[in-house]
């Protein structure tokens, strides 16, 4: 038994409803037409009594010949539907009738005069009345009609179920296993396969291998779409954890300088608070020191060099830490021919440095002019934060040099500071830019020299420039290098 919720039954039933229908409107227009047929031979019958046997009736009538007029109107009996026929005269007397007399309105009555010609003068003798049956004529339309419209389903009938299994084998039981596949078919899995197919009546590629090639491909698509979501979904994962990271780092860094403020406002305090009186006892000791020498006393000298050395310390620690919590040098930025301003600083310190005994050099392997936006003061802190720890790094038996050089690096000029001391130990150059941390110890007395935060200042400072400042491992001496946007 058929069910409905398979596309061949559906078609199945489709065919069969149009067939009916269509059978139906074939087998009314059929019945119409040969209706219409069967009312024109009634008129032809008539038509071919009126004239062919109208004269013959006359004539038996005239001669009064009953047996003959008997005859020919039982004759009249044999044609088709023609169910009674009378013969009166004119006075509606009956002569004869025969036939069975019809109560009914579906009949069709004819009536024919009868008259004879004798020397050219017409004697009208009476008029013949024919009565058809119509009933009989929709009777055997009706049974013409049930037999083609019951051949016609059953037809109909034949051919939908011929139909059905043509389209199961063709249609049906191939959608079915692409639906199948089609079921089974998973995101970044297997392509859904084209399965293999036998083509009806001839071996040539149809709609439903088209249908079959378009899925295969377009799983193949979706399965690439997918995986390309998939990466894609991944990075941004990896961006969203990046930017937490950021905005983590963000908020470290907001804190550290909430807490960098309170520091600085703390430090100005205790500078300004340390500072007159370290100013007052530098003054005291240049007087006992000038006392000393005018009595050439050497070791009071050598003690009070001494102390004024230390409370030198004391006073750059103090500027140290006033430069580190301040927001910064209090000039303007300004774009600057850079190898001018090497220039001019190498003019101003090149003389003190060579009155120490060290080669101080500076180089242009540029060539031309290079601008780079600069905080003028700040920079110059920078150079001079480096060439005093490249003083304190080259030991005194050692041949004393500083090189200044400035080269391009793409859309970079890097300021590299060198000196002919020993390289940073590799354990701690990740740690030469914390604030605090120091490595100048004091070899006789292993006393801690200087604040720690010489580069904390110098790299907070060359950053606020937008540029960068960092120790270069590869020399195998001691050099830092400052890197700047060229402007």
């Amino acid at each position: 038994m058929l069910k409905n919720d398979k596309l061949s039954h559906k078609l199945v039933l489709i065919i069969i409803i149009v067939n009916a229908v269509a059978s139906i409107l074939v087998t009314l227009t059929t019945l119409f037409l040969d209706y219409t047929d069967e009312l024109k031979r009634v008129e032809e019958t008539v038509h071919l009594i009126k004239y062919k046997n109208s004269e013959s009736l006359a004539l038996a009538t005239w001669n009064l010949d009953k047996e003959q007029i008997d005859i020919q109107l039982k004759g009249f009996l044999h044609y088709r539907y023609l169910s009674n026929v009378k013969y009166v005269t004119w006075e509606e007397d009956t002569i004869f009738q025969f036939g069975d007399r019809i109560k009914s309105n579906l009949i069709k009555e004819y009536s024919i005069p009868i008259n004879y010609y004798q020397e050219q003068s017409l004697q009208e003798l009476g008029k013949l009345t024919l009565v058809f049956d119509i009933r009989a004529v929709w009777k055997d339309l009706i049974k013409k009609m049930l037999l083609v419209f019951g051949s016609q389903i059953l037809k109909t009938v034949l051919v939908s179920f011929v139909l059905y299994f043509i389209l199961q084998r063709i249609l049906i039981g191939p959608i079915e296993r692409i639906a199948a596949r089609v079921k089974m078919f998973k995101l970044g899995h297997d392509n859904i396969d084209v399965p293999e197919r036998k083509h009806f009546l001839y071996n040539k590629p149809d709609e439903l291998d088209s249908l079959m090639r378009n899925i295969h491909e377009m799983s193949f698509e979706l399965n690439q779409k997918h995986r390309i979501l998939t990466q894609m979904n991944a990075d941004l994962d990896d961006l969203a954890h990046q930017r937490a990271a950021i905005i983590l780092k963000q908020q470290k860094d907001l804190e550290n300088e909430r807490r960098m403020a309170s520091l600085g406002r703390v430090a100005g305090r205790i500078s300004h608070e340390i500072n007159s009186p370290l100013t007052a006892a530098m003054m005291q000791v240049e007087l006992l020191k000038e006392d000393a020498e005018k009595e050439n006393d050497s070791n009071r000298i050598k003690a009070l060099t001494k102390l004024d050395g230390i409370l030198e310390n004391i006073k750059n620690i103090l500027l140290s830490i006033k430069a580190f919590y301040r927001d910064g040098n209090r000039e303007q930025i300004q774009r600057v021919n850079l190898y001018e301003v090497l220039a001019e600083y190498f003019k101003d310190r090149g003389e003190d440095l060579k009155k120490k005994g060290i080669d101080f050099s500076l180089e242009n392997f540029i060539g031309e002019d290079v601008f780079a936006k600069i905080n003028r003061g700040q920079f110059y802190h920078v150079l001079s934060e480096l060439i005093k720890n490249a003083q304190e790094n080259m030991l005194a038996n050692e041949k004393l040099g500083i090189r200044v050089s400035l080269k391009r690096d793409g859309f970079s000029a890097v300021v590299s500071v060198e000196n002919t001391g020993k390289s940073i130990p590799v354990d701690v150059r990740s740690k030469i830019f914390e604030p605090y941390f120091t490595t100048k110890i004091i070899a006789d007395r292993e006393e801690v020299r200087g604040g720690g935060l010489g580069l904390t200042i110098c790299k907070k400072f060359i950053e606020e420039m937008n540029g960068a400042i960092e120790l270069d491992p590869t020399s195998e001496n001691t050099t830092f290098k400052i890197i700047l946007h060229i402007a």
